[in-house]
């Protein structure tokens, strides 16, 4: 099952997607079919936008799982 959070960023909203434990999406809002939830890897890629935002490089990365064909992946 796939879940979203939601990222108010200075260019507009964002929805975050993770499968429970990784990030698995990141775009800016538009309607979707995943269900919403609270989750820890949504909380750390918040944080992580935060420190973009604010013109420092983060020196961290949140977990990421990459979904596509390996064309997309590369």
């Amino acid at each position: 099952m796939d879940f979203i959070g939601h990222y108010a960023s200075p260019l507009g909203g964002m929805t975050l997607s993770s499968d429970g434990e990784a990030l698995t999406g990141l775009r800016f809002d538009t309607v979707f079919t995943e269900q919403e939830k609270d989750l820890p890897v949504f909380d750390e890629t918040k944080r992580w936008l935060d420190t973009y935002f604010k013109g420092i490089a983060p020196d961290f990365t949140p977990p990421l799982k990459l979904r596509g064909s390996d064309f997309r992946k590369a």
